[in-house]
């Protein structure tokens, strides 16, 4: 079955398996951006600026202590419970980081609940947002979410979960059923991001970084043009160099070859995609890096990071 007729029949029928990695890509949001590449959760994490923020917020709101309480009550739950240790697969640093990545990427963090004979929740498992789809259902007493989860597993199997066997945390949602997927929501800020680190890595790839030409008015033989260039090289590399005269004979010329502005101006969109990541994940543009514009120190760099924690880390995590 070709990967058109696989996609077609997933649209319709989402009990197909998806075997495919260009399929994978389309459910996690890979269509084609209008700069016309793949938007995909795997070639977005390629992104060093976005990869750094996603691994400082999630990794950040992931080492936070939780704090259990008795329900209806403040009083706090002091013995451990399943928050404290999972999964026997994960860590709890790790399984929260996993859970907070979905949430900030695709608004949404799900888990399925394992029971023990007693009906306690002793186990979380991460489920990926993408393998999720949530219905709004009647209210009744077994379901009092009203909510329907779709769970579709590794073999293209469809699972159906109430809240009952479900963990889901909704992270910034209009009518409380789902979040707000960033990828979809920003895929063309992140595909024109990609676009410009591709055609950045083709610039420099294409001899972007050849300083100048030696020129000569007279026919150089192979081993003469190779003796002029070791020659040049010799006298100008290295810091004992630096700011040195060279003298040119042979009807020799050095002419510099300098970035054209169109050139320049996409590097410097290189810089514009770092600040627009800050702002979609959430992070403050100097902890990745974007010290660009940044002239406060000491106690501004404090006081934007308890600004950072009081409204962008607290909130979503206080409840």
């Amino acid at each position: 079955m070709t990967i058109a007729r696989a996609l077609a029949r997933s649209v319709e029928s989402p009990s197909v398996p998806l075997s495919s990695a260009n399929l994978a890509d389309w459910v996690a949001g890979g269509r084609r951006t209008k700069a016309g590449n793949l938007a995909s959760e795997q070639r977005v994490l390629g992104l060093p600026a976005y990869y750094r923020a996603m691994a400082i917020r999630a990794g950040v709101e992931a080492a936070l202590p939780l704090k259990v309480y008795r329900r209806g009550t403040r009083e706090r739950i002091r013995q451990r419970t399943v928050l404290d240790s999972p999964n026997p697969s994960q860590k709890p640093f790790q399984f929260w980081q996993t859970m907070r990545m979905n949430g900030i990427a695709h608004g949404n963090s799900y888990a399925l609940k394992k029971r023990n004979g007693a009906d306690v929740v002793v186990q979380l498992w991460s489920v990926h947002p993408t393998r999720v789809r949530v219905e709004a259902v009647n209210i009744t007493g077994s379901n009092p979410e009203g909510k329907l989860f779709i769970v579709r597993d590794r073999a293209g199997h469809e699972h159906r979960f109430t809240s009952w066997d479900i963990f889901h945390v909704p992270w910034m949602s209009p009518d409380g059923l789902e979040g707000v997927s960033a990828m979809q929501a920003f895929r063309e800020s992140l595909g024109t991001a990609i676009a410009a680190d591709d055609t950045a890595a083709s610039f420099f790839a294409n001899g972007a970084r050849i300083s100048g030409v030696l020129q000569s008015k007279r026919n150089l033989r192979k081993e003469s043009a190779d003796a002029l260039k070791a020659r040049w090289r010799s006298r100008v590399s290295g810091p004992d160099h630096a700011g040195d005269i060279v003298v040119l004979d042979n009807d020799t010329e050095f002419k510099p070859i300098a970035i054209p502005p169109q050139d320049a101006q996409l590097l410097s969109s290189r810089q514009w995609g770092v600040s627009e990541i800050a702002r979609i994940v959430g992070v403050l543009p100097h902890m990745i890096g974007d010290t660009e514009r940044s002239t406060s120190w000491g106690s501004g760099i404090e006081s934007q990071f308890i600004g950072w924690v009081q409204t962008v880390v607290s909130p979503e995590l206080t409840t």
